[in-house]
This record gives C-alpha cells, sequence and structure tokens, in this order.
C-alpha cells in the first residue's frame, strides 16, 4: 500500500464567504469545519502523515 499524507489548508479570510467567522471555525456538528472535514476523510484512508496549516494556530491546537 502507498504511503498518502493529507495537507489540510485552514487559513484565510473568507472574504469572499460573507461571515466575520472564517469558514474554518464554523462548526460542523460538534467540530470546525476543518476538524470534521480531516477525520472525514481520515475515516476513508489511513494517512501516514496529517499536516493543518492554520491562520490561527493558538486556537487550532485546542482541539490536538
Amino acid at each position: 500500500m502507498s504511503e498518502i499524507s493529507l495537507i489540510m489548508l485552514a487559513a484565510g479570510n473568507s472574504t469572499r464567504f460573507n461571515t466575520k467567522v472564517k469558514k474554518q471555525f464554523l462548526r460542523l456538528g460538534n467540530d470546525p469545519l476543518w476538524l470534521y472535514a480531516t477525520k472525514n476523510l481520515s475515516s476513508f484512508y489511513p494517512f501516514k502523515k496529517i499536516v493543518v496549516t492554520s491562520s490561527n494556530i493558538v486556537y487550532m491546537k485546542k482541539f490536538t
């Protein structure tokens, strides 16, 4: 089986999203969107490594 890494881009200003909250921090269920997407993708494939980029690393670390 090949080794595949996931790079989740969870950064940006969300200027086209028309909300004060950045879209990566909006909640889908109990998780912010970036975490929901990462968990969902990981359920389909056992990634060797997962890298998450962020414009707010302090907030992101609350979920580790």
